[in-house]
Formats: C-alpha cells, sequence, structure tokens
C-alpha cells in the first residue's frame, strides 16, 4: 500500500502510469506487528410478561497493538519516484465497554399490532497509547534498483526507533449516551409502518499528554436521529413496496480559528430517502429487490471563502444512486445470484479545491456481482457442482481535488470458479479466485495492488 502526495500536482494519474513493480514489497518480512483482542459478552432476558421482554447487555473488548509498523508515501514536493519510508513502535490499548437495556414489546393497539423496542445504551473508549512517532527510516527509488532497498530490516528500525527523543504516552476517554424507541405497525395486514428515534450524547474527555500533564480536545454534542419506513404488500408474500428516511450523523471537534477563537460545531448530518420493490415469485425461486437512494449530507466542513484559514460548517455531499439484486433458482440444483449498483457521488458545496467534484470516499460508480453454480441432484456423483462467476468495478478517482489533480484507479474485472462435492456428512471445496491472473488496483488516496490468482482448499466435517 503506498499513500499518495495529498498536497501537491501528482506526475502521475494511474497505477499504470507510476511503473511500480506490482509484486515488489518495500518493506521486510521481519516488521510486524501483533493486534491480539479479548472481547466478553453477555445477556440476560426476561419474560416480563406475555407481551414485553426485558433484554440487559453487556460487552467489552480489549485491542492491544504491540510492534512495529511501517508505511510508505510519496512525500517528495517534486516527484513520483523516491518513496519515502517510514516506521512506528507500536504500543497501544483500546478498551470498549458497552451496556444497553431494551424493553421489547408486542402487544396490539384494537386490531392494529405494534412491535416496539426502546432502549438505553452507554459505551465508553478509553485507549492509552505508548506508542513511538512515525519515523523517517530512509526514502527509496520505486523504479530503478536502489541498493537502500534491502536495508529496512528489524534491527536496522530498532535502531532509528531507539534514536528518537519524542515518544507519545497520552490517553482518552470517550463517553457516548443513547436513548432510542421504534415501532412496527400493522394499520392492515398489507401496510406496515415504522417510526424511530434515536438520542445521543457524545461526550470526549479529551486527550491527556502524560508529558505535559495537559488535557485538550474536550467537547460535547448531542444528535437526534429520526427514522420512517413503509411496507405495502401489493400481493402478499409476494411483491411489496417500500420507502423509508433515514438520518445519520458524526460528530464535528470543535477548530481553533487564525484569530484564536474556538469554533463550535454541529453534528454532521446525513439524510437518505430511498423507495423501491421487493420480489418473491414462484414459490421463492425467484427473490430480487430494486431500489433507488437519495442521500444529502449537511454540515460538512470547508475553508471560509472570505477568510483566509478560518473554516465554516456550510459544505454539502449529495450522492444518488440504484441498487438492484436478484437470486433466482431457475432449475432444480441451480442458483443464480446477481447484484448491480450506480452511485452518483459529488461535493456540491465545497471549498474550490474539490467543489463539483466526486468524493475520493465514494467508491467506484458503477458495480457488478454474479455468481452461478449447479449441483447434481441425482445419480452416482450427487452433490458434484460447480460455479462460476465475478465481480466488476468501473474506475475509482481516489485523488480528485484542483491541489492534487486527478488519481485514478482503472476498471477491472476479475473472474472466480470453484467445484465442489456436498455430502449431508462433509463438504470438499477446491476455488480459484482471479482465475486470469489480473492485476488490479484498489485505495482510498492510495493504492493497493490485490490478490492474484489463488487456488484454496476446504474440507468440512458435519456431526
Amino acid at each position: 500500500m503506498i499513500f499518495l502526495n495529498r498536497s501537491r500536482k501528482l506526475q502521475y494519474t494511474t497505477p499504470q502510469a507510476l511503473n511500480i513493480d506490482y509484486y515488489k514489497s518495500f518493506t521486510s518480512n521481519d516488521i510486524t506487528i501483533k493486534t491480539p483482542t479479548v472481547s466478553f459478552f453477555a445477556q440476560m432476558n426476561v419474560q416480563l410478561n406475555k407481551r414485553w421482554l426485558s433484554q440487559t447487555s453487556f460487552s467489552q473488548s480489549v485491542r492491544k497493538s504491540d510492534g512495529l509498523y511501517s508505511y510508505i508515501m510519496f512525500l517528495q514536493p517534486t516527484n513520483d519516484t523516491l518513496l519515502t519510508r517510514l516506521v512506528s513502535s507500536q504500543n497501544a490499548v483500546g478498551t470498549t465497554t458497552n451496556i444497553q437495556q431494551n424493553f421489547i414489546g408486542d402487544f396490539t393497539i384494537g386490531k392494529m399490532r405494534n412491535r416496539l423496542v426502546a432502549g438505553i445504551d452507554v459505551a465508553n473508549l478509553k485507549t492509552l497509547n505508548n506508542s513511538t512517532a512515525y519515523i523517517q527510516f530512509d526514502m527509496v527509488n520505486s523504479l530503478v534498483s536502489d541498493s537502500r532497498y534491502a536495508q529496512i530490516t528489524r534491527q536496522a528500525v530498532d535502531a532509528k526507533i531507539a534514536a528518537n527523543t519524542a515518544p507519545t504516552k497520552a490517553s482518552t476517554d470517550v463517553l457516548t449516551y443513547g436513548a432510542y424507541v421504534s415501532n412496527v405497525l400493522n394499520i392492515t395486514e398489507q401496510l406496515l409502518v415504522m417510526t424511530s428515534v434515536r438520542i445521543d450524547k457524545f461526550d470526549n474527555k479529551g486527550s491527556k499528554n502524560y508529558a505535559t500533564g495537559i488535557t485538550s480536545g474536550s467537547y460535547q454534542q448531542t444528535a437526534v436521529s429520526p427514522k420512517l419506513g413503509l411496507i405495502y404488500a401489493v400481493v402478499k408474500n409476494k411483491v411489496s413496496i417500500f420507502s423509508n428516511y433515514m438520518n445519520g450523523f458524526r460528530n464535528v471537534a470543535p477548530t481553533t480559528q487564525p484569530d484564536g477563537s474556538v469554533a463550535i460545531f454541529k453534528p454532521q448530518q446525513a439524510n437518505q430517502w430511498e423507495a423501491g420493490v421487493k420480489l418473491d415469485a414462484f414459490a421463492g425461486k425467484l427473490t430480487g429487490t430494486i431500489s433507488y437512494y437519495d442521500i444529502r449530507v449537511t454540515n460538512v466542513l470547508i475553508p471560509d471563502p472570505n477568510r483566509v484559514g478560518f473554516t465554516i460548517q456550510e459544505g454539502n455531499i449529495v450522492s444518488k444512486g440504484f441498487e438492484a439484486d436478484v437470486i433466482a433458482t431457475p432449475i432444480n440444483g441451480m442458483q443464480l445470484v446477481a447484484g448491480y449498483s450506480y452511485n452518483n457521488s459529488k461535493n456540491t458545496h465545497a471549498a474550490p479545491a474539490t467543489n463539483g467534484r466526486r468524493p475520493t470516499n465514494a467508491g467506484p460508480e458503477n458495480l457488478i456481482n454474479l455468481w452461478v453454480s449447479y449441483t447434481l441432484q441425482n445419480g452416482a456423483v450427487k452433490g458434484l457442482g460447480a460455479g462460476f462467476g465475478g465481480n466488476y468495478a468501473s474506475e475509482n478517482y481516489i485523488t480528485n481535488s484542483l491541489a492534487t489533480g486527478e488519481f485514478i484507479v482503472p476498471a477491472y474485472t476479475i473472474i472466480n470458479a470453484s467445484v465442489f462435492y456436498n455430502q449431508p456428512m462433509f463438504r470438499i471445496g477446491l476455488k480459484i479466485d482471479n482465475c486470469t491472473n489480473t492485476a488490479y488496483w484498489k485505495g482510498w488516496s492510495t493504492i493497493e495492488p490485490q490478490m492474484p490468482r489463488r487456488l484454496s482448499a476446504n474440507l468440512t466435517f458435519r456431526f
């Protein structure tokens, strides 16, 4: 994975133009990191009466990062052939704790059935970071043979990190309090309405720097998220039309402005409208969903066009799209799974550098997937089968601004295939991913070569 430069015009616009060896690594096998995780979950259900259930849950996860981490980036101000290699010694622990209390009801008001969930939850994330800063190890040429290429070893990295005089020792503590209620109401047997609202209070207690004893970055925000859904069964259990509205949010930290004032912002909001059709026909042999959506993100931070260096909260992003998926069993033993999605995303009110452009986190505009499999239903080799299919993604703008220009990951098609033998007590399978050994890339301001042709075998026993 290579990070592209984010502050200047890029010399090249595609991974192919960079001409980096697809199979070449710029790190070393002894630069390793461990991330052990311990998780605990408990739940207690109490049936209060025939209509109401109390559900109490507790979960905790402790994740540690321990070892060496490296990354590479085009940091040079003038060219995209010299890579900077950076390293860090990671020593961090994150503890996530969640407590949730739900009351779940299934009752009628008159002849209308209600399925209601009401509850509260409290989530806490604590981190303790004793990692080093990211330190420049060296620079290496990405195109030609470079004697520095093999110099990145564990011993050399340890020595570079040992000389660092600015280690990190900090902790964070973030709490989120939530309360919510959601109800699905059967107005008739064919018409269902879902209404929901959630209130969240976000309490970031800040980051404490143990070297200085100073805690900074603390702030609080409250957000309300309503949701609404409608389903109407045109043909009961076969054809339904639906529509829904959903609201989501992202907390936004305060920003210190050039004049020393602190700007307090609202949470970033996303409002989505969706409508579509669900189908379940021919006794379940054909199922599918077709939907159209419109997502509008508001309260995005952008530079103030009237005051240099200041930040305002007036940015907008619009995403509109279409999704379709189908699962079909045209004959016994054969199954077809297919899907298509189209997404048109644009910064509609943003900084001049990105205004009117597709956001770099929007992904490809078109995605297609297809898988067809057939299993023999009779005979001595009943259970023997094969599958064939693949995935298509259109080109993806992973860097897209006036400052950097456009860097595009080309479209790609990946073909996969499998053979298997399935019996009640066991299953044997062979699968080839990327049959044509296509060299393709993904990324998000990074270029990441993907897995070449791969053969995997699977053996499953059932008892």
